[in-house]
């Protein structure tokens, strides 16, 4: 790809929450449409918001977004970073167009007034052309003047009065998280709420119009996964480790979430990571010579991820390193970072060598 604007995109259209075939659909949202009618707009919508990511990979340019190219601006440059904001910039146009108009029979009517400001009103001229492109009749003329906006959905009507649920389930959400003190606690949400529209998540049909219950536990990473045995896989290593006493914390970072786990406040021994929706499990062993003894009993795939050494970090280069893990295994030294990230990690877990991930962490947790 030749914009980060593009590879942002890609990435966001691979974070849109996969759904089963059935899932649940609270009473709240079964007042005007029956459970099929709203699965099958749901699905459409889902198909629509995977459409404009895709657009937006493909013709970035016509969105009018920021066109960085990957070649001159390197990653967390603040190019880069604007670029991850601002892929996000028409389907959050069309939250606030939602969250704004009042529904009229099979019209959204929105009122300028209150809609946010807009401050880049050519850009929302154009968005407002492609959302016409994906099927959206909005009688706007001059857009950012105009008293109304009238929007309607031909194709199902359906749709608009779903997309228009969603937007409320949001903003009721965020009214109430406002002024809920345990929000600020630990535990509390990675994302705001306005994430789980952006990403078209199934979960804001399943409770109450009022209430958010999801978003703090495992299946904020597990349900970005793409493969069932991924997801599978978290929830039953959380299981295991919650069994077995270790506490969790949300984290992670514009690459897709994360789940700590510790004993300690502070100390985090596991992550289960979604990096672009793909599942990495990393081990916090600081002192790999105690685990040399038990890798005998362990399968090859778990033996083998002790077989690789890292390239290193500026840190290494400068001399200045202090939390590499360096060990003598088979007969060969190997040198793993552990500056960002825990020094060991699997790109494939298997659930079968959960025992052998937990004991290793516990007999390499603590250094010489």
């Amino acid at each position: 790809m030749k914009y980060w604007i593009s590879h942002w995109a890609a990435i966001r259209q691979l974070e849109l929450i996969r759904f089963p075939k059935e899932f649940i659909i609270h009473r709240d949202f079964l007042k005007s449409m029956d459970i099929k009618e709203l699965q099958t707009a749901f699905r459409d919508i889902w198909n629509m918001f995977s459409n404009i990511y895709e657009d937006i990979k493909n013709y970035p340019a016509d969105y009018n977004l920021p066109l960085y190219e990957i070649e001159k601006y390197r990653f967390y440059d603040s190019h880069e970073r604007r670029a991850r904001e601002e892929v996000y910039i028409p389907l959050q146009f069309l939250y606030h167009l939602m969250a704004a108009g009042k529904l009229n029979r099979n019209t959204l009517e929105v009122q300028r007034q209150d809609l946010p400001p807009l401050n880049t009103g050519k850009r929302y001229k154009v968005i407002i052309m492609k959302l016409k492109e994906m099927g959206f009749v909005i009688d706007n003329k001059s857009m950012l003047t105009d008293e109304q906006i009238t929007i309607s959905y031909p194709d199902n009507v359906n749709c608009l009065i779903v997309l228009k649920m969603m937007a409320d389930k949001v903003a009721s959400a965020d009214k109430v998280a406002s002024a809920d003190k345990t929000e600020k606690a630990e535990g509390k949400r990675r994302m705001p709420y306005i994430y789980d529209f952006l990403q078209c998540n199934y979960r804001l049909l399943e409770e109450a119009a009022d209430t958010i219950s999801f978003g703090r536990g495992i299946e904020t990473v597990a349900d970005t996964f793409h493969s069932e045995t991924e997801r599978q896989f978290a929830v039953e290593f959380h299981r295991t480790l919650k069994q077995s006493g270790y506490e969790e914390k949300l984290c992670g970072g514009w690459e897709g979430p994360a789940m700590d786990y510790g004993k300690k406040k502070g100390n985090s021994l596991f992550r289960i990571s979604s990096h672009e929706t793909k599942l990495i499990l990393y081990l916090r062993i600081r002192n790999a010579k105690p685990c040399i003894p038990y890798l005998e009993q362990c399968p090859e795939k778990v033996r083998d991820i002790f077989r690789h050494s890292d390239k290193g970090c500026s840190n290494r280069t400068n001399g200045t390193c202090k939390k590499a893990v360096v060990y003598e295994f088979e007969g060969e030294q190997y040198w793993r970072c552990g500056c960002c990230n825990p020094a060991f990690y699997f790109e494939k877990p298997d659930v079968r060598d959960i025992p052998h991930y937990i004991k290793l962490v516990e007999l390499g947790e603590t250094r010489n």
